[in-house]
């Protein structure tokens, strides 16, 4: 089944933006259109290709559900988890096709998703 992160991208939102949407989604988290257009303002590796804009988008979603001394475990996890599968932070060097970034997408919302339902102890909502 099709992430919401990415059904969000392929209607038109960007990798940053609708990684944060889709995980706070799935979490039935409220969130304020203001604070969700700062990650529209993070895409394609800061318009660069540099550092994996759909990684800021979930480091920031996971920040609205732990506190900062969990997130800079979390953070550092996520961060060598993700290393280790793509072998870059880089934009361009994991590659920008469509395909690709989806696959990105999917896998970053379910890492978070994992780790929001073990901190609640929940059994994760199939949609």
């Amino acid at each position: 089944m099709e992430s919401i992160a990415v059904k969000l991208h392929k209607n038109g939102m960007n990798c940053g933006k609708s990684i944060f949407k889709g995980i706070c989604e799935k979490q039935h988290k409220e969130v304020a259109k203001e604070t969700l257009d700062v990650f529209g303002a993070i895409n394609s590796g800061f318009g660069v290709g540099v550092f994996c804009s759909a990684l800021i988008g979930t480091i920031g979603a996971l920040s609205l559900f732990f506190d900062e001394e969990d997130m800079q475990k979390i953070r550092l996890e996520l961060l060598m988890d993700f290393n280790e599968k793509y072998g870059s932070f880089d934009c361009c060097k994991i590659g920008t096709d469509e395909e690709r970034c989806y696959e990105i997408l999917e896998y970053l919302e379910n890492w978070a998703s994992q780790k929001i339902w073990d901190k609640k102890d929940l059994l994760p909502v199939e949609y």
